[in-house]
């Protein structure tokens, strides 16, 4: 714009409205100028990568580790990488296609995540902290990754712990409620955790850095729920009264 409110001005001589506007249109286009390459400057410093076009990073663009986070990769050797540092529903061209999975960790950080089948995520899921996570990408089996849910790892959880209750708004409706859980566990059957509660958990309610994995069938198997706030009415999920087994972790 500034070079054509140029042309504009060298062959509107002897008509000076034409030669103001152009005028104008060299101002207009300068201050443009002024405002792309200000955004540059504040994105590059912000985060080097909020300027890369191209969604699809290859290992020239992006090398594993180069910054914080979790690389889910579309190869096994993680060279195919792009990163993420927060949850996401929908992983866009990495929709199942992700092969293995990296962590980039800070001094004071460490990263896990959540794998989710579906979108939204929805689905089989199993949660990875280390590794390149290809067995748990495995179990999950079925079209691959298309969500994730990214959590930051810690050794000791804080708060009062994680009460699954049987009935909604936390209330004890039928046999009650297992837990507060302060450690991590898994039980592979819910009635494992507490006689004749029969899968019927129906809210949740999480104090503390901690975050619940819900399975609908045993051996944290089938269509699961990842909660790491309280939840009053698990129905909104689908999965009031339909829980067969959980796991426990830290997160925050």
């Amino acid at each position: 714009m500034t070079v054509y409110g140029g042309f504009r001005y060298l062959t509107s001589a002897g008509n000076p409205s034409a030669m103001s506007d152009a005028n104008s249109q060299i101002f207009a286009g300068l201050i443009g100028l002024i405002v792309i390459l200000g955004s540059w400057l504040l994105l590059t410093t912000i985060n080097p990568q909020l300027i890369v076009i191209n969604p699809q990073l290859k290992e020239s663009e992006l090398v594993v580790g180069e910054m914080p986070g979790v690389y889910l990769c579309r190869d096994a050797a993680g060279t195919d990488c792009q990163v993420f540092t927060k949850s996401t529903a929908d992983i866009g061209q990495l929709n199942n296609k992700v092969a293995s999975v990296k962590f980039s960790n800070a001094e004071d950080i460490r990263y896990g995540v959540v794998l989710h089948e579906d979108k939204d995520y929805e689905g089989r899921c199993v949660n990875c902290r280390s590794g390149s996570c290809q067995s748990e990408i495995a179990n999950i089996g079925g079209d691959g990754i298309s969500s994730i849910t990214v959590f930051l790892q810690t050794n000791q959880a804080s708060g009062s712990g994680v009460i699954i209750y049987d009935g909604e708004e936390y209330q004890d409706a039928k046999w009650g409620h297992i837990g507060p859980y302060t450690s991590e566990v898994i039980y592979n059957n819910i009635n494992d955790a507490k006689k004749d509660f029969d899968s019927e958990a129906s809210s949740v309610k999480i104090d503390g850095t901690y975050m619940v994995l819900l399975f609908k069938d045993k051996n944290l198997n089938g269509n699961c729920l990842a909660i790491s706030e309280n939840d009053p009415s698990l129905s909104n999920e689908g999965f009031s009264n339909n829980v067969k087994s959980f796991q426990v972790i830290f997160a925050k």
